[in-house]
């Protein structure tokens, strides 16, 4: 398992940058492979989010 970090898939926190297509991907790969998605400090700006469950 495996800790995935928004930041390094160009995930931004800054209250501005709309991240709703990066987002999913990120908790896609997770869900795959097994682990945990790490949010950094900040502030997201998103759209509907669908969580899969283990």
């Amino acid at each position: 398992m495996s800790d995935y970090k928004i930041s390094d898939f160009g995930i931004v926190g800054d209250g501005k940058t709309i991240n709703t297509d990066a987002i999913p991907k990120v908790i896609d790969i997770c869900n795959k492979k097994g682990g945990k998605v790490i949010f950094e400090r900040g502030f997201y700006k998103t759209g509907f989010l669908s969580l899969k469950a283990m």
